[in-house]
């Protein structure tokens, strides 16, 4: 099993993908809305100087992104990556997200023979 975790900039995205996802059977994810670390620190008093530099190279006007996380079987990791590259044009574009995935020993509090 794998944990997949995408952090995904552009949470205009966020439906599409959960019915991408849906449609090639990976169900059952957790959404979090989250703040990136250039965000956070650009509304820092504190940092002034870095609040003017940031807001030119990496803010965009989207304050927060979503994280998504999912449990998944192994073989469910190449669909995984497909969809999100099919439906946000691919994570190696600026701003887009972060996908990794770490493994799993135990599950508990979901049925595996669904994921």
């Amino acid at each position: 099993m794998k944990l997949i975790i995408l952090v995904l900039n552009n949470v205009l995205l966020l439906d599409d993908l959960l019915e991408e996802l849906f449609k090639v059977g990976i169900r059952g994810g957790t959404i979090i809305e989250s703040q990136g670390m250039a965000k956070r620190i650009s509304q820092s008093e504190e940092n002034e100087y870095l609040v003017g530099f940031l807001k030119n190279l990496l803010i965009s006007s989207r304050p927060y992104n979503k994280t998504l996380m999912f449990v998944v079987k192994e073989e469910q990791l190449r669909i995984m990556k497909e969809v999100v590259d099919k439906v946000t044009g691919g994570l190696l574009n600026p701003n887009t997200g972060v996908m990794f995935a770490l493994d799993v020993f135990d599950v508990y509090g979901i049925n595996n023979k669904e994921n």
